[in-house]
């Protein structure tokens, strides 16, 4: 079956079983990939990706079921299954599926694979690494193109349609000199096409010269008072830190964060905005519907310096009584630049 057939399938047949409302994700994705380990090319593989998310309400009851097998026999015991475990959990009036707004289908696709392409720059990249950063030791890499076709489904008529690819690349390395070596590092970044060196994608070429300068490290004496600078290539893991513990729908429902109250005060310094941005031009493969239902939109979570949104679903949004955020794609993170070059 296709994906429009499965997802109408398992929702009709949801139904059936005595979901009071249901939804359902189908996703059939392709992943052309080139692996590269201690520096020379490894593996070339075709992986395939399928995948059938289920949801279903029998009452305030929720029961939630994904499996990565699409035929009929796979799908009627993840429906049997998703059933057994709505009527077997505990109520929550906060449960519920998205109403239907607008029904939309999105290509964001650039067509076929240039695997020639991907590889030629994978093949650049190895070499330059080895005339131009000569005290680098290249781990691993992988490139690879990865191509997807998914929709949404639910009872009350929601149907997001989408298409899309793009490239990406992950790389781990290290320097070594002598018996001086350094800490691992890591780059990865996603692309639309192969048209860039790997080295100038993103800070990728800083943090391998960064890894050879790291070989020469000095203590700090003592004690100190000042400022340190956080570069971009490290500040994901503070935004990533605020949304999980502070902005989404656990730390919120539980009171656990300590901003559950600071909605609409300054949280930060006014130089700080900070915002989901999924449908930001530099941003590839953004999410274009949320896994709840509703069609993406940017949402600013920090505007010069004052908390603007939590980061909430649809049901964070019932349990908490605040707005659901227009997005929910935490690597869909853009901070506006400041005043001052990062050099």
């Amino acid at each position: 079956m296709k994906q429009q057939e499965i997802a109408e399938y398992a929702l009709e047949n949801l139904k059936k079983a005595g979901a009071d409302k249901a939804a359902c994700t189908v996703s059939r994705g392709r992943k052309e990939e080139f692996n590269v380990e201690a520096g020379k090319f490894s593996l070339l593989r075709t992986l395939f990706d399928d995948s059938l998310s289920l949801k279903a309400l029998c009452g305030n009851r929720k029961g939630v079921m994904v499996i990565n097998k699409l035929e009929k026999d796979s799908i009627d015991k993840a429906i049997e299954d998703c059933i057994s475990l709505a009527k077997s959990s505990l109520p929550d009036e906060a449960e519920d599926i998205a109403e239907k707004l607008e029904n939309k289908t999105f290509d964001h696709s650039s067509g076929e694979a240039n695997l020639d392409g991907l590889f030629q720059r994978s093949k650049e990249f190895v070499e330059q690494v080895k005339d131009e950063y000569p005290k680098i030791m290249l781990e691993s890499m992988t490139a690879d193109y990865n191509s997807a076709q998914v929709i949404y489904l639910n009872s009350n008529g929601v149907v997001f349609n989408e298409n899309k690819d793009n490239y990406s690349m992950v790389t781990m390395f290290s320097a070594s000199d002598g018996e001086r070596s350094s800490s691992f590092n890591y780059y990865g970044a996603a692309f639309a096409s192969p048209d860039t060196p790997f080295v100038d994608l993103g800070m990728h070429g800083t943090l391998l010269d960064e890894s050879v300068k790291s070989l020469d490290t000095r203590m700090v004496d003592g004690k100190f008072v000042g400022k340190v600078i956080v570069t971009p290539a490290c500040d994901d893991m503070i935004w990533d830190t605020l949304l999980s513990c502070f902005l989404t729908d656990r730390p919120l429902v539980e009171g656990t964060s300590r901003w559950k109250d600071a909605l609409g005060t300054k949280v930060a310094d006014p130089k700080l905005t900070m915002r989901l941005a999924p449908l930001h031009p530099g941003i590839i493969a953004g999410e274009r519907f949320t896994s709840d239902g509703y069609e993406s939109q940017n949402t600013d979570i920090i505007r010069d310096g004052v908390l603007s949104s939590f980061a909430l679903s649809l049901y964070g949004s019932r349990k908490t009584g605040h707005p659901r955020a227009g997005n929910t794609a935490f690597y869909n993170v853009e901070v506006a630049a400041g005043d001052t070059p990062l050099a």
